[in-house]
């Protein structure tokens, strides 16, 4: 998945920060496309992980200037980062994760 102007709030700091974070997801959905072992897919998920938690600090911007559906977002994000690391961590549950 590429960023693209759709996905623009038309503020740099935040696009660039939205292009890290594509590329990062991007190489968690890789290494997850290409059967890649579990270390490297854990570093991969903790690169995506670590980077949404501690560089979104434009959630105080989104209040500011009430954006709100992008806050929604980012809180979306999160909940589907905590449920691939517990799908990942619990075989099973993986599995079910991959199909939906």
């Amino acid at each position: 998945m590429n960023f693209n102007t759709s996905f623009s709030i038309e503020f740099d700091a935040i696009d660039n920060k939205h292009k890290e974070l594509f590329n990062r997801v991007n190489k968690l959905l890789y290494a997850l496309e290409k059967e890649k072992d579990t270390m490297e897919i854990l570093r991969a998920l903790d690169s995506v992980e670590h980077y949404a938690n501690n560089n979104f600090d434009e959630e105080m911007t989104q209040t500011k200037y009430n954006c709100s559906e992008l806050k929604m977002c980012h809180r979306k994000l999160n909940m589907e980062i905590r449920k691939l690391r517990y799908s990942f961590e619990n075989p099973e549950e993986f599995h079910h994760y991959l199909r939906l």
